[in-house]
């Protein structure tokens, strides 16, 4: 693993105490998007659920009436330890780096990548992944991603301050690429204690990575949020 990996990894372990306090239910914007795919799409409800950058689980319990294998994937062996308790099925850990998938190809029915990519620090990261992801699906298998939408409320001004800059910045730091940020996260006593990097995604940016894999976009969506549209969301169908 990278430096930035293990940057990453000490971030989630400082903040995993309180990041599992706070989010024990599933994502709402998720949720939602959940919802309106399923009354769309005939999607499977049986078979390998497997979780890319699960957290703590918590989206899972979604899935918890169906008949699912649930498999939680994360880089942070604290969140996995307190991972969220399906009362009718087992969540099985897997503490690896997105970049290797340790599972049999074609074996995976259904997937999903959830504020997962906007970690990664480049594109051939993203492509490493979603093409790893590809592998293990099975064909015709679906894949629910999302990520943070660059032009979204809350982060506007540093967006349009680094457009401005982005000569120094690229220059100071060639890796760098718009729409990079850090974001605090702070204890109970308001005191930062950690700053998790995230790449904001352009809609143009984010279609041209994905028509470079073997998926097809089922569904496109940008909700939830404080704007309403905050993220992108999509349904890609593995070919």
């Amino acid at each position: 693993m990278s430096d930035l990996d293990f940057e990453l990894i000490e971030a989630y372990k400082k903040i995993s105490p309180r990041y599992s306090s706070l989010k024990k239910k599933p994502w709402k914007d998720f949720q939602r998007y959940l919802e309106s795919i399923k009354k769309r799409f005939s999607l499977p409800t049986e078979g390998i659920l497997l979780d890319i950058g699960s957290g703590n689980a918590r989206n899972l319990l979604l899935f918890e009436s169906q008949n699912w294998q649930h498999i939680a994937s994360d880089i942070s062996f604290e969140l996995l330890d307190s991972r969220v308790i399906l009362e009718n099925n087992t969540v099985y850990p897997l503490n690896n780096n997105a970049n290797s998938i340790p599972l049999k190809e074609r074996s995976v029915n259904l997937s999903l990548c959830i504020a997962t990519i906007h970690h990664f620090r480049n594109e051939d990261e993203v492509l490493l992944v979603l093409r790893n992801i590809s592998k293990i699906l099975k064909q015709e298998g679906f894949l629910i991603l999302s990520c943070w939408k660059k032009w979204k409320k809350g982060t506007r001004k540093k967006i349009v301050s680094d457009f401005l800059l982005h000569f120094f910045k690229k220059r100071k730091n060639r890796l760098w690429r718009h729409g990079d940020i850090y974001l605090p996260w702070y204890n109970e006593k308001k005191e930062l204690i950690a700053e998790r990097y995230y790449h904001l995604f352009g809609k143009k940016e984010l279609l041209r990575i994905v028509s470079a894999t073997n998926y097809t976009v089922i569904d496109f969506a940008k909700l939830g949020g404080r704007g309403g549209k905050d993220n992108f969301f999509l349904l890609l169908k593995n070919d």
